[in-house]
């Protein structure tokens, strides 16, 4: 396997351990088991075949430790094995911070933190914490979770609302996915908030993100002037230290047994012949005993852009995708789930799905999938 340490915590957290008391290190973690099968052959989501079930895509395991340091500070570190079909399981450190009570109200924290884009993002990995095996694509797009920086959360009141604000300023390197191309690539100068309210019942939550993006793959920086339609420049093409923006919103809501579930949100590159990509869905669930039934549709849509006869486009002519889900979960215990889902894919012409070969389909194409799949969630 793969490990990515980041060294300058994990020398502080080793330190650490001569002055904290083992009854004061504590570890947990979760695992998920994903297995699924595309019953189609198109491949308009090629992370699984139509020949067999796989487990390899959308698995995980993860342990985390939490020391409790003193002065209300701890240091967090969390180990992440995601499962790949190339190298079976890739592990990476993706949480190692310190973080400090600021006052009752507020926490500070240091190092590599999570970046709160969504309204999951704080437990984006822990299938327990939601009802589907992992939250839609439409709108949790963004393929990087972690950045390098400080984050300050601060809990308050309004009349009789609970609300939380939490901004972050950081640096993410790493690999970052333009138009379903994975480059190796940096954000510079992330700096962004979120900010949430629960009312009774009801959560809302809003989010922008800014930072200056540079990518670094021969993909994007080898597109010449020859590739490049009449009246876009070559250097166009390239991300060198664009402003890139994430905004989005979202809202829960719970009726009874009948729950609502709507989040949208956009991710645009300014100056760069790149597609403005807009997503989000809307969806409902049913509690029944232990059962929980529900019900998503989501859209994901590509706007049209000048740059779209290149081969090998930063993005598509423009188009979208639609996925129904229809699934059910089944709670065991009070720690563990057991989930299915039937997923209906469909995209229109001019937007093709990452990882098919631009060489042997048309962006005159249309894609379909049909996906079983089926997982068990478990958090110790």
């Amino acid at each position: 396997m793969r490990v990515n340490t980041w060294l300058g915590l994990g020398a502080a957290a080793l330190l650490s351990f001569n002055v904290v008391a083992a009854d004061n290190i504590k570890f947990n973690g979760f695992a998920s088991v994903v297995s699924g099968i595309d019953l189609k052959d198109e491949h308009a989501d090629a992370d699984y075949s139509n020949e067999t079930f796989d487990n390899l895509p959308e698995s995980r395991l993860a342990l985390q430790m939490t020391a409790q340091l003193e002065d209300g500070m701890r240091f967090i570190g969390q180990a992440v094995a995601r499962g790949d079909k190339d190298d079976g399981f890739v592990s990476n450190y993706e949480w190692a911070y310190f973080d400090f009570n600021v006052g009752s109200s507020g926490k500070l924290k240091a190092g590599r933190v999570r970046i709160p884009f969504y309204k999951y993002s704080d437990y984006l990995d822990v299938g327990y914490a939601y009802h589907w095996i992992k939250p839609p694509e439409a709108q949790y797009a963004i393929n990087f979770r972690n950045a390098d920086g400080v984050s300050y959360s601060h809990n308050f009141q309004m009349g009789s609302m609970d609300s939380n604000l939490t901004a972050m300023y950081g640096r993410y390197q790493g690999s970052l996915t333009i138009g379903g191309q994975a480059s190796p690539g940096e954000i510079r100068n992330l700096v962004g908030f979120r900010w949430s309210l629960n009312a009774a019942a009801n959560e809302f939550y809003a989010s922008y993100w800014q930072g200056d993006c540079l990518i670094d793959s021969a993909v994007l920086t080898g597109v010449s002037a020859a590739l490049a339609p009449a009246g876009v420049a070559a250097t166009d093409v390239v991300i060198d230290g664009d402003l890139c923006y994430f905004y989005g919103g979202g809202y829960k809501g719970t009726f009874g047994n009948f729950g609502l579930h709507a989040e949208a949100g956009t991710i645009d590159v300014e100056d760069a012949a790149y597609a403005q990509f807009t997503g989000g869905f809307i969806g409902g669930t049913y509690q029944m005993g232990d059962y929980l039934l529900h019900l998503t549709y989501e859209m994901t849509t590509l706007a049209e852009e000048e740059y779209d006869t290149a081969p090998n486009a930063l993005a598509s002519t423009g188009g979208e995708i639609t996925n129904i889900i229809l699934g059910v979960r089944r709670d065991i215990g009070f720690s563990s789930a057991i989930k299915f889902e039937i997923h209906q894919y469909d995209t229109s012409e001019g937007y093709k799905p990452a990882r098919i070969d631009a060489a042997a389909h048309s962006l005159d194409d249309e894609y379909s999938a049909t996906m079983i799949k089926v997982a068990i969630d478990t958090m110790f």
